[in-house]
């Protein structure tokens, strides 16, 4: 996980309001809680999970929880490397929604239409 990347390459326009103008670190800080939380929450349902595909590879959705870890802020998107998972950008919901492909019933916890 590279925070400091998905930092950088994620437009702030995508993050919500009070996250817009935080400093790079105290964002990096509240990302790194956001993505331990959507990694427990994957590891109890593989729903949570939405895949997306791009760019010829199918790619995750994982829900952000930036502020209240009932409702989602942002879609995390990771991709399967040949041994490991790499978190490489975040989406907003609506981008997310219209990514989705549904290939399981998705978890309606966090992506609803």
């Amino acid at each position: 996980m590279n925070v400091e990347h998905i930092i950088a390459e994620t437009p702030r326009e995508r993050f919500p309001e009070p996250y817009r103008s935080m400093e790079n670190y105290a964002l990096a800080t509240v990302l790194k809680g956001a993505i331990d939380t959507a990694r427990d929450r994957v590891r109890r349902s593989y729903k949570t999970a939405i895949p997306q595909y791009y760019h010829g590879q199918v790619q995750l959705l994982l829900p952000l929880c930036l502020s209240n870890p009932q409702r989602a802020d942002l879609a995390l998107v990771v991709e399967r490397h040949s041994t490991f998972y790499r978190a490489s950008t975040c989406l907003t919901l609506d981008m997310a929604y219209n990514n989705a492909r549904q290939i399981a019933r998705p978890d309606r916890d966090w992506l609803q239409p």
